[in-house]
């Protein structure tokens, strides 16, 4: 939104209603979800890029949105300057226990991390341990 008032032409697009979602300088356009929808986005895209009549930067809010980014580089580059690391440093990097592994190894304090795939894994995590700090699931 910054942009705007440098008379940069700002669009937002979004599958649910947020409040900053709105501004004078920002011309929101509902979308299909990235997660749920991601070949009806990709032509809801490309059809955006025809109308704004040149190639604009798309940049990504969410990690469904990486990943959906990720997936249709190719089609979306034709359209967009999609501004993203190659996608093996974005896999780790969004990979929570790889980011974790990474930051260790560079020698950072970190909290302790459990993934857990299932039922029975996430009831042992626990079993005997008493849980001090915040837990996040």
């Amino acid at each position: 939104r910054s942009l705007g008032p440098l008379g940069i032409s700002i669009y937002g697009v979004g599958a649910y209603d947020f409040h900053g979602n709105y501004s004078k300088y920002v011309d929101y356009r509902r979308s299909p979800d990235s997660l749920l929808e991601p070949v009806e986005l990709t032509r809801f895209l490309i059809d955006l890029a025809r109308t704004i009549g040149t190639r604009a930067v798309i940049l990504p809010t969410r990690d469904h949105d990486i990943a959906h980014l990720l997936e249709y580089r190719s089609v979306l580059e034709e359209h967009f300057i999609v501004p993203l690391a190659h996608a093996s440093v974005l896999e780790r990097a969004m990979n929570k226990d790889t980011c974790f592994d990474v930051a260790r190894s560079c020698g950072l304090s970190l909290p302790t991390s459990k993934t857990v795939t299932n039922a029975i894994e996430l009831a042992s995590a626990g079993a005997g341990r008493k849980r001090q700090g915040p837990g996040c699931l």
